[in-house]
């Protein structure tokens, strides 16, 4: 039987998972409305499919209830031209979504210099797609890992990277694939570290960050961040932090 998905329940997991200094909304995918969407985030849905635009909106949406919880005013967020969302100023957060749900963190902390938010499907992956998103080190991290979360591993492992992803892409401006990050699951206490196996951009091979992951409703949830004294000591000094 399909568990049933709470979604103010999987709100109230991702504020567990984000901190105090992070903001959380959510929305259901099939309620979004082009209506609702704010006139600069107009020019983003040129072409969409009903079932994209759908999304699109309901995840504009998610982020105006995290606003509102972080103390803002609600504000537009088109996307750019590589397709991300355009954060105002002094903003950093992340969307996701699946069929179900669209999850949004906002953050204007001052600790934080970035983070990633992925919501997936609890399922096992065909033996291709398992492959082709995990890497050498991956699979030589993941042994205890893959014992523990059984099925869910695939989804975990998968979730986890599209987080970090989001998390890195805002500093990097890279776009990477799957080999460039090998991620370290602790399902004991529900964290991760994402490890990057090459150089991109500031971050050198070697570099990590950390994550959570947690379930609910049939669903993973994963966060990740690089905190500000983090992304200093890269960007100002090279390295400098700690590495795996």
């Amino acid at each position: 039987m399909t568990e049933e998905l709470d979604i103010a329940v999987l709100g109230q997991l991702t504020r567990d998972l984000v901190g105090s200094e992070v903001s959380v909304g959510y929305s259901e995918p099939q309620r979004g409305k082009e209506a609702d969407l704010m006139a600069p985030e107009r020019t983003s849905i040129a072409g969409m499919v009903p079932k994209r635009l759908r999304e699109f909106a309901a995840g504009r949406a998610a982020v105006r209830m995290a606003a509102l919880a972080h103390g803002d005013q609600p504000f537009p967020l088109p996307m750019g031209a590589d397709r991300a969302p355009q954060w105002p100023d002094g903003v950093i957060g992340s969307i996701a979504h699946t069929d179900k749900a669209c999850l949004a963190i906002v953050s204007r902390g001052k600790s934080l210099a970035s983070i990633g938010i992925d919501l997936e499907h609890e399922r096992s992956l065909p033996p291709a797609v398992a492959d082709a998103i995990s890497c050498r080190a991956d699979r030589c991290k993941g042994h205890t890992a893959q014992q523990e979360l059984g099925d869910r591993y695939d989804s975990v492992l998968f979730s986890a990277k599209e987080a970090a992803y989001k998390c890195q892409y805002p500093l990097s401006g890279t776009l990477i694939g799957f080999d460039a990050m090998s991620i370290r699951l602790s399902p004991e206490d529900g964290t991760f570290v994402a490890q990057f196996e090459q150089s991109v951009g500031a971050f050198d091979a070697g570099m990590t960050f950390n994550g959570r992951f947690a379930f609910c409703g049939g669903h993973v949830v994963t966060t990740a961040w690089i905190t500000s004294a983090e992304w200093l000591a890269i960007s100002e000094h090279g390295s400098g932090i700690a590495y795996g």
